[in-house]
């Protein structure tokens, strides 16, 4: 029997869904002759519908050695890769959820490190029913979380501002934190999520700073304006790629006066960082810092995990490399 009518055999037999059988002729027909692209392709797509991705992903990869203009096999390949990533998220989830009651009790519901330490979680926090469940929370339990912020928070954290807009603010962790490093400030937590506000109302008490912070929903130019005008302010923008819209000067120009660190969502829209640099560029002191490392082995508290778990809790889950700007106001 030669190969062709091998891998037909084979063919036939894994959509009669008798896929062993089916790999068997595909091994007899690679057991012939090695470099057939279809040998491997078939074989990489039986192997995909028994789930072996491994298996299947070494198949494809193995033809387009073969051929690299093999476009079925580039497609299969590609549908592994997404399938592999979106399991591997949430497996990873799930182990960071699954350490948290741990960690929770370790911490004392208390962030350890940075410039809010001390501040207090409490449980539904970081409930997976709750949007504020963002999977880093023990991130920010250590005092890790966006770590690469940290100078020009703890700057901030030295000047004597009036105001705090904090949009996007989801369980409070910047809201909060600094409310209780600024306590002359009144401050504005945005979100546009109801669950979100109302966690963040709970931390607010917990954290004994309601008489001066305020959580509301939607946050526009024109509010920016209004709380902002004649008062020293700082804002912490984290608003999911709408931050080019709200951080508009011809609509709020008393964003001149402000200070602002803002992260940059340029993969849902790549003119964002752009359009917010030609704005503010007569107006303020633009600096940018990317993402950067994290070493869970500096951390002691951690040298008793595997080694991939250590890696998971500090991760911040991120689609792509981030960076953030500080608009500092020249004014």
């Amino acid at each position: 029997m030669d190969i062709k009518q091998i891998l037909q055999g084979a063919l036939n037999a894994s959509n009669a869904g008798e896929h062993e059988r089916a790999l068997d002729l595909c091994r007899a027909a690679l057991s012939q002759d090695q470099k057939r692209t279809e040998s491997w392709r078939l074989f990489g797509l039986i192997q995909q519908q028994l789930a072996n991705f491994p298996e299947a992903a070494t198949a494809y990869r193995v033809a387009l050695d073969l051929d690299p203009d093999d476009q079925e096999a580039s497609h299969q390949l590609e549908l592994i890769r997404k399938q592999a990533f979106q399991k591997s998220i949430y497996f990873g989830n799930v182990v960071v959820l699954t350490l948290l009651p741990y960690y929770l009790n370790l911490f004392k519901h208390t962030v350890q490190q940075g410039p809010f330490r001390g501040m207090l979680y409490y449980d539904e926090a970081f409930s997976p029913a709750t949007p504020a469940a963002a999977y880093d929370i023990i991130s920010k339990l250590t005092g890790w979380y966006e770590v690469e912020l940290h100078p020009w928070l703890q700057e901030a954290c030295l000047n004597h501002y009036d105001v705090v807009i904090n949009v996007g603010c989801a369980e409070g962790y910047y809201a909060i934190g600094m409310a209780r490093c600024l306590p002359q400030a009144r401050v504005y937590a945005f979100d546009i999520d109801e669950n979100a506000q109302r966690i963040c109302r709970k931390g607010v008490q917990l954290n004994g700073v309601a008489d001066r912070i305020e959580v509301v929903g939607l946050c526009t130019p024109e509010r920016l304006q209004q709380v902002t005008q004649g008062q020293r302010a700082l804002m912490i923008i984290d608003c999911e790629g709408c931050e080019k819209d709200l951080l508009n000067p011809d609509r709020a120009p008393a964003l001149a006066d402000c200070d602002i660190i803002v992260e940059c969502h340029d993969f849902t829209d790549s003119s964002i960082t752009s359009t917010l640099m030609e704005r503010f560029g007569k107006t303020h002191q633009i600096d940018r810092v990317i993402q950067g490392p994290r070493d869970p082995n500096a951390l002691t508290l951690f040298h008793d995990m595997h080694e991939l778990m250590r890696w998971l809790v500090l991760c911040e889950w991120r689609p792509k490399t981030m960076h953030w700007l500080r608009l500092k106001s020249l004014q």
